[in-house]
């Protein structure tokens, strides 16, 4: 009996100590999974740079160095939508106006308590800190919480789009890259889901966008 008891004994130890093992060794390769990740990622963000000051620089070939007007922009802006109204001015970028290369507008709609803004820029020849987030979005697919949801989609004319939701607050946003140039944002205010964001972005002229 004692000798049984003993080899019980052992046994346990053998496997504690192959389960301490494997523990440190699967560490271990998430350590490395994770370097090889930020390094993956790494690469990538200095892929796309590459990738957007070689069209930036085709641009400059053809002397397309100047970024669309603000006026321009504004027509892209969509009237109105379902039960929405324009709500105040469109508000202009000042950047365009000096000359700088970007411009930039933004109108906000309103339905009752409900709010939505849409901005839209172009960063033909100043630094564009979204060049890029479509082959992320493309990798994310989709993402699913307790507050809410996110999901990669390819709008008109092959324009990438990732959209989300916050149950808590109660905002849809759509984030639009139409070229390496031109980036759209719309933001929701006491919205139930995303539908009216999608439903804003059907009424843009995407496709005649994406040709500048």
């Amino acid at each position: 009996m004692k000798k049984n008891l003993y080899f019980f004994w052992i046994l346990c130890l053998f496997v504690l100590t192959n389960c301490e093992e494997s523990e440190e060794e699967q560490l271990a390769r998430a350590q490395r999974a994770f370097v090889e990740e930020q390094a993956k990622r790494r690469a990538e963000v200095e892929k796309n740079a590459q990738e957007a000051q070689k069209k930036r620089q085709e641009r400059d070939a053809k002397g397309d160095t100047v970024a669309l007007s603000n006026k321009t922009l504004a027509n892209f802006l969509p009237t109105d939508y379902m039960d929405y109204q324009k709500e105040g001015a469109m508000i202009d970028s000042p950047a365009e106006r000096n000359g700088n290369g970007v411009s930039a507008v933004q109108q906000a709609y309103i339905k009752g308590t409900q709010h939505i803004q849409i901005n839209i820029k172009d960063s033909n020849q100043g630094v564009n800190p979204h060049a890029g987030l479509s082959k992320q979005w493309i990798k994310k697919k989709m993402l699913r919480s307790k507050e809410g949801s996110g999901k990669y989609v390819l709008l008109q004319s092959k324009c990438h789009a990732w959209v989300s939701y916050s149950k808590k607050e109660r905002k849809s946003r759509l984030l639009i890259e139409v070229s390496d140039r031109i980036f759209i944002e719309m933001l929701g205010t006491d919205q139930n889901n995303t539908a009216d964001i999608l439903g804003f972005s059907q009424k843009m002229d995407l496709e005649k966008l994406a040709k500048f």
